[in-house]
């Protein structure tokens, strides 16, 4: 296994500051040392930690050598001695509105069961034992649900499991808040998380030989638990419904999958500039404006068109609010300087929810990002400009 397929003068030089910073303790913690790590780690595609990386260097040290291939072996030897992950049954509490179960999230499955149906899927009694008897003292008791999240993965450790399904459960969270609160407003004498979404307090995995292990999530977001409709209900098990699969990375539908974890992260932020900040990254997003280097004007001139059609109420000339917004992005990215206010996080989110309606609507024709940003680049052209396109192509085609 490689973790570089030919010579790399920049990745030899890092391996020899490395292994110049290893003594018989091992390698030794500088801001220089964890820097070049972290470069090692991403100038390879290869699944490369620290750890492995400290496995390495002592390898090499005890065996002096140094080369990138000596490396690349030392990687070979190091991932065949670890031990392979282990099937695992991933436990949540839940609870939030049952809204459709089982659901699958990008081509995973997804239960919500209810407490006594636990011994379905898991050892219950060893599961409760180990929950009760996770006190943190002065922090809060861990308390065992009446519904919990389940799910199957693969993984060493709790750790890994939480990072294998957090993008899905992002998804999950951010649609529960877009179909609750999508076209709400909402003003206090103080900003709070905007979410309703109950994040989970814990996480538990039991692996295949009965083992459990717990972790916490010290900072969440507490739901408000509201009376919701049934026209909101069936709009979010159409959500549910329509993230099933796995999208390519090039699909439109991975506009869609991006732009609710960018949702669930602006409605569970702690302060207003971050709220923000993620809504207008993802206006941004559907905007495609990684393909114009972050041109304001253009994104602007999408924004409009994606507004003109998803909000017809709003039949007004925005350029200068739009500006407004942009600028406040700006100043908060590269300046420092938050002028944000709550009246700016919910245009924000009228904006960024019709956004994600855009996105949805037009998805079954607009199919990938290059069907966006080709629509785009000709939606917004002049009426002269289009002619003179449909011709060039009708010419090209014959």
């Amino acid at each position: 296994m490689q973790l570089w397929n030919q010579q790399d003068d920049k990745v030899q030089h890092i391996i020899d500051a490395l292994l110049n910073s290893m003594s018989d303790k091992g390698l030794k913690f500088t801001l220089t040392t964890e820097i070049l790590c972290r470069e090692l780690i991403y100038s390879t595609s290869q699944e490369l930690g620290k750890g492995t990386i400290i496995e390495i260097l002592s390898d090499l040290k005890a065996n002096n050598k140094n080369s990138l291939e000596d490396f690349n072996q030392a990687f070979t030897r190091v991932i065949r001695r670890k031990p392979n992950h282990t099937k695992c049954t991933v436990i949540l509490p839940y609870e939030n509105i049952i809204f459709k179960t089982p659901f699958n999230i990008s081509g995973k499955n997804y239960k919500i069961v209810r407490e006594n149906r636990l011994a379905l899927f898991v050892n219950y009694k060893k599961i409760q034992s180990s929950i009760k008897s996770h006190i943190l003292p002065g922090i809060r008791d861990i308390k065992f649900p009446q519904k919990l999240l389940i799910t199957q993965g693969e993984a060493n450790n709790v750790f890994v499991a939480w990072e294998r399904i957090r993008n899905n459960f992002s998804v999950f969270q951010g649609i529960y808040d877009y179909g609750l609160l999508q076209d709400n407003w909402s003003f206090s004498n103080s900003f709070k998380p905007k979410s309703v979404f109950n994040h989970s307090e814990w996480i538990i995995i039991e692996k295949e030989n009965g083992k459990n292990e717990i972790g916490l999530f010290e900072n969440y977001v507490s739901g408000k638990n509201p009376i919701i409709k049934p026209a909101i209900i069936e709009r979010v098990r159409n959500l549910l419904n329509y993230v099933r699969n796995d999208a390519s990375s090039e699909s439109t539908k991975s506009l869609i999958y991006d732009s609710f974890r960018l949702y669930a992260q602006a409605m569970e932020s702690l302060y207003e500039y971050n709220c923000f900040l993620n809504l207008w990254q993802l206006i941004e997003n559907s905007c495609m404006a990684d393909q114009m280097n972050g041109n304001t004007a253009d994104i602007i001139k999408r924004l409009d068109v994606i507004k003109n059609e998803m909000l017809g109420q709003l039949d007004l000339d925005l350029t200068n609010t739009y500006s407004f917004l942009a600028k406040k992005r700006n100043n908060i990215v590269h300046r420092g300087i938050d002028d944000v206010d709550e009246v700016d996080i919910n245009i924000s989110k009228v904006l960024a929810e019709a956004c994600v309606g855009w996105l949805i609507k037009h998805e079954k024709i607009l199919k990938s990002k290059i069907h966006i940003q080709e629509y785009f680049r000709h939606r917004t052209k002049g009426k002269r400009e289009k002619i003179a396109i449909l011709e060039t192509i009708k010419y090209i085609s014959t």
